[in-house]
């Protein structure tokens, strides 16, 4: 069973993600138009965040740190991922 203060840092580590940065959104185009060759580019090279890859993030048997959570965290945004699936896992001899 997982800890109030892992909870707590599970919780923060989801804000965070969830309000990294701003995401570019391709602009409107209307209904029947096909949209422009820069337009998707632009979304291309930004997608939107529901676009973007996501990743599952095993924390092993509560090998984790405050600050180690923080530079995985800064890490996933600078690379651009939309988010993460965290597993708690314990594994047992």
């Amino acid at each position: 069973m997982m800890s109030r203060r892992s909870s707590a840092v599970v919780l923060l580590a989801f804000v965070f993600v969830s309000s990294c940065g701003t995401v570019a959104q391709a602009p409107p185009v209307a209904a029947g138009a096909a949209p422009s060759t820069e337009d998707l580019l632009r979304g291309f090279q930004d997608p939107p965040n529901g676009a973007r890859p996501r990743v599952w993030w095993h924390w092993m048997n509560g090998n984790i740190t405050k600050e180690g959570i923080q530079l995985d965290l800064e890490w996933m945004h600078r690379i651009g991922l939309g988010g993460f699936a965290r597993a708690l896992v314990e594994a047992r001899p």
